[in-house]
């Protein structure tokens, strides 16, 4: 056999498996979110229920997959009657459910309950320091789909309970919780309205965000050249966690996305992505300055306007009248606000 028919034969058997391997991540792309069961036990286990600054905070687990619990904070009003509106709070890539307490309060304030859960890789959901690097991967790549389908599951359990509104299901999701928030609410029709807190799309725009390149090149300089494969590796590998593919399944609920004009963390090409994906109706608002929870005040007017929305949102059931309970002002004219680590 010569030469060119070996080099062929490598070339032909290369081919074939970048074609199978392809073949094979689109089938897998188009199951990535089927394990999500509705008729699965809630498993409800409740830790604690507790009554604090004006709200009662209960601490309990649910059931997301056989065997999987996941840890979940619900503030509500202490004299609530009848049945209450939902806000589901999606956090940040680097927070935990505990982040509820910083920000509940004005929300509780107007007569919402107010919830968030540990996302996967997160609070009570870490993965074991000594988990390899292949595992940090994996759990990397099955986050997005864990926190759609868990979000799913959370309004399964809600569905359950005797004192939520099951019409009036409201939920804002925050960068991290905003990406896949978008996903979420485009797949499961119980969600009445959300506001996407400084999210984006297009997951290669948003690997060119300046944060990451000015870490590439103060800590990384190597890399340099090797980022434009890097990146559409990165971004093929998540494709099927694009919230781009999904977002215009939202409509017609409305839909609130608020983004920073100087983000370094999403950057303004990624942010224009997902507002671009999403339809009408959407109300688009943008901030100055860098990513949510760097600066004091921004964080209390994003919040603020937020909350004025949701209101909005929930008119017809508050005979009209979408004034903010007075109490509530008192947490946006505080010398301190909550900050968004790890965002």
């Amino acid at each position: 056999m010569n030469f060119k028919r070996i080099l062929g034969t490598i070339v032909a058997a290369l081919l074939a498996v970048i074609i199978v391997g392809a073949v094979m991540k689109e089938r897998a792309d188009a199951h990535y979110f089927d394990d999500y069961d509705p008729n699965l036990d809630a498993g409800l286990q409740v830790r604690s229920v507790t009554e604090q600054d004006g709200y009662v905070l209960e601490d309990f687990t649910f059931q997301a997959r056989p065997g999987e619990q996941v840890p979940t904070l619900l503030a509500r009003p202490a004299d609530s009657a009848g049945k209450l509106p939902l806000i589901l709070f999606l956090h940040g890539i680097g927070q935990k459910k505990e982040f509820l307490k910083d920000i509940c309060k004005p929300f509780v304030q107007n007569g919402f309950a107010f919830a968030c859960f540990d996302q996967y890789m997160q609070g009570e959901r870490k993965l074991p320091k000594e988990s390899s690097a292949l595992a940090q991967v994996n759990a990397f790549l099955d986050r997005p789909w864990k926190t759609v389908n868990d979000s799913r599951r959370f309004l399964d359990y809600v569905a359950l309970r005797g004192d939520i509104d099951p019409e009036r299901i409201y939920v804002v999701g925050a960068s991290y919780g905003a990406i896949t928030g978008s996903t979420f609410a485009a797949r499961d029709p119980r969600v009445r309205a959300i506001a996407l807190v400084y999210g984006g799309g297009d997951i290669n725009k948003m690997l060119q965000a300046p944060m990451i390149e000015q870490e590439v090149a103060n800590n990384y300089p190597q890399l340099g050249p090797w980022m434009p494969l890097l990146r559409n590796t990165l971004a093929y590998l998540l494709d099927a966690a694009d919230p781009v593919h999904y977002a215009a399944g939202i409509s017609p609920r409305p839909v609130l996305l608020q983004n920073g004009k100087e983000d370094l963390v999403i950057g303004t090409p990624g942010a224009e992505a997902l507002q671009a994906a999403v339809q009408e109706p959407k109300t688009i608002q943008w901030y100055e300055g860098d990513h949510i929870g760097l600066d004091v005040d921004t964080v209390k007017v994003v919040l603020l306007a937020g909350m004025k929305w949701i209101v909005e949102q929930d008119a017809e059931f508050r005979g009209g009248d979408t004034s903010l309970a007075q109490d509530s002002l008192a947490f946006f004219n505080a010398d301190e606000a909550p900050a968004s680590e790890g965002a």
